[in-house]
């Protein structure tokens, strides 16, 4: 039964690094504001408190036992928050239309740019 447990454990910390790792990519991506930064650094925190959680349950350090456990949930607290930061950050956004007005304000710009290029091209011929 340890070695399953062994195994899921790994799975879940390889898990937490790929979730980060794609809602930093969206954040890179996306880049329309801050909002997505709480989430990510709670994934991260999920991927640290998973990996005490993997430290305590291999009885790596059994005197440090009650630590971990508190420290467990002390994360368990602060990725929930930062999630619910991030997610409201997210809400306002949309309800604002910030993301919306800013995309729409670019492609209008961009087919600005491109009609007035367009023109230019034509009157030097």
């Amino acid at each position: 039964m340890e070695n399953v447990s062994l195994v899921i454990g790994i799975i879940s910390l390889a898990a937490c690094v790929v979730t980060a790792m794609l809602a930093y990519m969206i954040y890179r991506y996306n880049r329309t504001g801050v909002s997505i930064l709480p989430v990510v650094a709670a994934f991260v925190l999920m991927f640290v408190r998973r990996g005490m959680g993997f430290v305590r349950e291999l009885a790596m350090y059994p005197d440090m036992n009650t630590f971990i456990v508190l420290a467990e949930n002390v994360l368990q607290v602060v990725i929930s928050l930062l999630f619910i930061w991030g997610f409201w950050m997210m809400l306002k956004n949309f309800q604002r239309f910030e993301v919306v007005e800013k995309y729409s304000k670019e492609k209008a710009a961009s087919f600005k740019n491109c009609e007035c290029h367009l023109k230019n091209k034509k009157r030097k011929r």
